[in-house]
């Protein structure tokens, strides 16, 4: 059950992390790699406090490769 909620909660971070980085696009605001890796760790603590005690034991780490796998998905 905790890998369920894990992937969950990761897979709505991923959501909220297209649409920013789809918005910094449309901005035309430079990306780089410490700053992607710090917004989706960001974000990840952001949709994890939503959802409260629930989500106390998940842990993130915005690695290189995670934030490779994401931006794959990115528009």
């Amino acid at each position: 059950m905790w890998i369920r909620k894990q992937n969950n909660l990761i897979a709505d971070m991923k959501k909220v992390w297209v649409v920013w980085i789809a918005d910094q696009t449309n901005h035309n605001i430079p990306l780089n790699q410490s700053l992607i890796q710090s917004k989706a760790l960001t974000l990840f603590i952001s949709v994890k406090a939503e959802r409260g005690e629930d989500a106390i034991e998940e842990k993130f780490e915005a690695s290189r490769g995670l934030v490779c796998r994401l931006k794959k998905l990115s528009p």
